[in-house]
């Protein structure tokens, strides 16, 4: 099982700096995303486009690590090989693109523009940023005569301290269920941490217990600490190995006591897995000669799959 933090950053960039869109944009439950485009670009929540999404989720992590509007240019805006439709070669239009893009955002997230502020000041003067737990991180190279030293510098400035309240956090939720894991004898143990995520090997017949007790540690291990009405939220995933998870409620997680449970849990997780590759496929153009081959040199299960292949080609001549 793996125990992922949700939007953990930017849950932190909105705390951190109190930025009141933000903190109205996490409450609302809507996807992070559309929200934050929806707010800066004035389109309706329900009727941002994928790609209006895509650069709003690039400048929301883009900005709380530090990137500048000429970054967001290259990144988002600018193709020299001019081969790419939904970009220019024109370096100067990309700039000013990245820049409005910058300005755009920082003018609607006011609060936060004013965080980003305040925190380089701090930096320069005193040497060093915290987290919301005090811990500290020194910047020796922001008085560097290397521009790379200098700029790399500035970046760490502002994203360490909400970086760092991540990892502080995660780090306060491992020692916590551990604790619990061995007050209560549990044979379910922590293998590994990836970045704001938790690895778990479950005995299934405690996944129920487990799962709720590490939502309910992870969702509150900020309290003691952190007065705020931004939730922080835990994602669960759940499969036979780190590789091969997806995801999973907690209701579903209270209904798996045995391996036979899980067994079959898993089995129609892959099954709408590999149904949504057969319509992936078909709409690559993909004759279904070339599907049967491809779904069986990756052992996928042909004879439960085959009357999903029937009914997706079948389309065609209907």
């Amino acid at each position: 099982m793996n125990a992922d933090y949700s939007a953990l950053e930017m849950r932190i960039a909105c705390i951190i700096s109190g930025d009141e869109a933000l903190t109205k944009a996490l409450l609302s439950g809507k996807d992070l995303h559309k929200s934050t485009a929806s707010l800066v670009w004035g389109v309706p929540v329900d009727e941002v486009p994928k790609d209006m999404r895509t650069r709003a989720k690039s400048v929301n992590f883009g900005i709380i690590y530090g990137k500048s509007g000429v970054t967001f240019a290259k990144d988002l805006y600018y193709d020299p090989s001019g081969e790419n439709p939904k970009k220019t070669d024109d370096w100067d239009k990309a700039k000013e693109e990245g820049l409005k893009l910058v300005n755009d955002y920082l003018n609607t997230f006011s609060g936060l523009k004013r965080w980003l502020e305040r925190t380089k000041k701090f930096a320069y003067k005193y040497g060093y940023v915290e987290t919301m737990f005090g811990r500290r991180r020194r910047l020796p190279d922001l008085h560097s005569k290397v521009p790379t030293l200098k700029s790399n510098a500035e970046r760490q400035a502002i994203n360490a301290p909400i970086q760092g309240t991540g990892s502080d956090l995660t780090m306060l939720s491992i020692i916590n269920i551990n604790r619990w894991l061995k007050e209560n004898n549990k044979k379910s143990m922590i293998i590994a941490t990836v970045h704001d995520s938790i690895v778990f090997d479950v005995y299934i017949p405690e996944l129920p217990e487990l799962s709720k007790k590490v939502k309910e540690i992870m969702e509150s291990v900020h309290e003691p600490y952190i007065d705020t009405v931004v939730p922080i939220i835990s994602d669960l995933e759940l499969g036979v190995n780190y590789g091969a998870t997806f995801e999973v409620t907690l209701d579903e997680c209270m209904n798996i006591h045995n391996s036979q449970e899980f067994k079959e849990w898993n089995h129609e997780k892959c099954l709408s897995k590999y149904r949504k590759e057969i319509k992936e496929l078909h709409g690559k153009g993909w004759e279904y000669k070339e599907v049967i081959d491809f779904l069986s040199k990756h052992n996928r299960p042909i004879k439960e799959l085959f009357n999903d292949i029937v009914e997706e080609y079948s389309q065609e001549s209907s």
